[in-house]
């Protein structure tokens, strides 16, 4: 699940709070309100948040940094025949059933702390796989993981 936070406004009325930090960054009691939101969504299991930026776009969120969590991503790019995907994406579908999974953008499958893209190209005969994990090596292993079982399916 994604989450937008729109975070462009100029806090005018905030003034002369906000004539250095964007809105977002001002703290209420200690943390600022950025983070407050950005707590609570992940509370909701949001598990990615995009912020647009109109105001002061280059003041750092590293505010924040402490208390958000490090990932790691993996990409890998495998060859697989048009005559094939359907009945990959289908198959994999079908034994991830019983996992949170979004169909939105090709087969997105969630863990407690990671989770796995598999993105059929629309262009290309090939199968892109993104994975995001706490630690390069979880996500490293659960790339392979996938792209062993897609080339399983295609024999």
């Amino acid at each position: 699940m994604h989450a937008v936070i729109m975070t462009g406004g100029q806090g005018t009325r905030l003034h002369p709070l906000t004539t250095r930090h964007p809105k977002p960054m001002i703290p209420i009691v200690n943390r600022p309100l950025l983070e407050r939101t950005i707590n609570l969504l992940k509370q909701s299991g949001i598990r990615e948040v995009i912020a647009t930026l109109q105001y002061l776009p280059n003041v750092k969120l590293s505010v924040l940094h402490g208390d958000l969590p490090s990932f790691c991503m993996a990409k890998q790019v495998i060859s697989v025949s048009w005559e094939l995907r359907g009945r990959i994406m289908r198959s994999l579908i079908e034994e991830f059933r019983d996992h949170q999974i979004d169909t939105i953008d090709g087969l997105k499958i969630f863990y407690d702390d990671n989770w796995a893209l598999i993105h059929p190209s629309s262009e290309e005969p090939v199968t892109n796989l993104l994975t995001e994990a706490p630690n390069k090596e979880v996500a490293d292993n659960l790339i392979q993981e996938y792209s062993n079982r897609i080339r399983e399916l295609m024999k």
